[in-house]
């Protein structure tokens, strides 16, 4: 029998890539998924390299959520919408590779745009800078221009979709799934007339820009925190808070708020606005004789210049070297089972050693055949935390990315804190609660399966969902469940939250109390 045809595949996989469970397809059309990206309102999103293309580039694939999917005769309306965004030029980086809705479960294929989103980006490091903001504006503008341009409303522009590269801010991912869950997650982010599960169209997408760009300035929702039906009150009578946004951008941006549609800017309007705001800001800032050669009658040549002056502080995450082997696998199905024997890992100890860091080397460990037993790390024995261990009853903690020695691998900080009573009622939510223990820091690992239930940390800021005790409750719907993988991923980057922690009996076997259950705390 003649040897398969395979070529080797060297790719630098995003940092937050996590282990395929073992619930998870290996194949999805001609493209091999090698980790898990995380999940969404359109379900689970996978790293991929395409076995048959001759192309080492990464891709995210997106396999939506059966339970949610509309009927077959809306599924041939979205093939024909996402046919249309493909031929879009432009800085929109949701332009389909390969999409099969009437699979089961139906798939997309995207390219994927190193970069933190922008949601992180504020998270991490704040609000942007006046110069960065304009271009920020400008670069999502012209994404609006290209795809308006073709009759195709993007639908989901928030600051998850919103990536910033090395290159630019790259606009990802149109809306797939709209329904009652998704449209109310994104309240305040949408226009008013969407909260009536009114299609999306270009307005809606100028509503949305502008309240991107008032997050981008101030690290807050333009309309305020709370639930999803006091932020709707405030989008519908056009309370928003514009105080933050460069003076040059604000009546644009109040412009692109206005909850009536047709008073809104077009995407062209938006564009060329944002390149007259630079140019405003620049005519303060800086001599009137410094200036260049690029010709400022054109807007994509105005948009280059924005880029080129002050998008120089992006510094994209270092990813994680692999090498692949792979054969065409033959498997169009995306069935699930064991990795296929097209896809090998190799390169020895030091890739090895990098796998591990990146989260994904217990399951390649396994498929090699490597021993069950992995020796302990040198160093002091770890200390049990016999407070939390032996605790029966739900504890409330603190803790987030800034105390985390070992963010991918754990054990995770935490302090057990308290409400504290002394606290004014208007203060800052991680302002309301004090430590309750002696010790300061605890340490403990998290089952990569524990429920967790989020009420705002998994969303866009501004979004909450809790029950009347602000006690999280996203995840609680089938389809949108989150894990105690999605919340490790979290805690390499997001601020400190407030949850309540559930043990299991048992302490795992370096010693640690085994986190098996989170419910965020949150009340805005």
């Amino acid at each position: 029998m003649s040897r398969r045809t395979q070529r080797s595949v060297s790719v630098t996989l995003p940092p937050d890539v996590a282990a395929l469970t073992d619930g998870d397809p290996r194949t999805i059309g001609d493209h091999v998924l090698v980790g898990r990206l995380g999940g969404g309102p359109h379900g689970v999103t996978y790293a991929a390299i395409s076995a048959t293309s001759g192309t080492d580039a990464v891709r995210v694939v997106k396999i939506l959520d059966p339970a949610h999917w509309p009927p077959d005769s809306d599924r041939d309306a979205l093939a024909q919408r996402l046919s249309q965004v493909e031929a879009v030029s432009g800085r929109n980086d949701a332009r389909p590779i390969a999409v099969d809705v009437h699979a089961d479960p139906p798939w997309v294929v995207e390219p994927h745009v190193p970069g933190l989103s922008l949601a992180h980006h504020v998270r991490k490091r704040g609000a942007l800078n006046s110069g960065m903001l304009i271009a920020l504006a400008a670069g999502i503008a012209d994404a609006l221009v290209g795809l308006h341009g073709s009759d195709v409303a993007h639908g989901a522009v928030r600051p998850d979709n919103i990536v910033l590269s090395a290159s630019g801010p790259r606009l990802l991912g149109v809306e797939l799934t709209p329904d009652e869950d998704q449209l109310r997650r994104q309240t305040g982010w949408a226009g008013p007339e969407r909260a009536v599960d009114t299609p999306a169209e270009p307005p809606s997408d100028v509503f949305s820009w502008g309240a991107v760009v008032a997050f981008a300035a101030s690290g807050s929702l333009p309309f305020g925190d709370g639930t999803a039906e006091d932020v709707s009150e405030r989008v519908r009578s056009g309370e928003f808070d514009l105080d933050t946004v460069t003076e040059q951008l604000r009546p644009l941006v109040a412009r692109a708020l206005d909850a009536d549609p047709a008073e809104r800017p077009s995407a062209r309007e938006l564009l060329g606005a944002s390149l007259a705001a630079w140019e405003a800001l620049r005519s303060e800032d800086e001599d009137p004789d410094d200036g260049d050669e690029t010709d400022e009658g054109s807007l994509s040549g105005g948009l280059e210049r924005i880029l080129t002056r002050e998008w120089n502080s992006v510094v994209e995450p270092v990813g994680l070297p692999r090498v692949y082997y792979l054969s065409d696998p033959r498997q169009k199905d995306g069935t699930k089972g064991p990795l296929p024997r097209a896809v090998v890992v190799a390169a020895g100890g030091a890739l090895a050693i990098a796998l591990v860091g990146g989260g994904v080397w217990a399951g390649v460990h396994a498929l090699l055949g490597g021993d069950d037993d992995a020796e302990a790390a040198a160093g002091d024995e770890p200390q049990v935390d016999e407070e939390a261990g032996e605790n029966e009853a739900p504890i409330v903690i603190r803790l987030g990315a800034e105390n985390q020695e070992n963010p991918e691998s754990g054990p995770w900080a935490y302090t057990i804190v308290e409400a504290d009573d002394d606290a004014a009622a208007d203060a800052p939510w991680l302002d309301r609660w004090a430590e309750a223990s002696d010790d300061s820091l605890f340490e403990a690992d998290i089952d990569p399966e524990a429920v967790v239930l989020c009420a705002q940390y998994c969303h866009n800021p501004g979004d909450v969902t809790v029950d009347e005790d602000g006690r999280g409750t996203y995840g609680e719907t089938e389809g949108a469940e989150l894990t105690g993988r999605d919340f490790i991923n979290y805690l390499q980057y997001g601020e400190d939250i407030i949850a309540e922690v559930e043990f299991a009996p048992e302490a795992t076997e370096d010693g640690f109390p085994l986190i098996v259950e989170v419910v965020e705390l949150y009340d805005p």
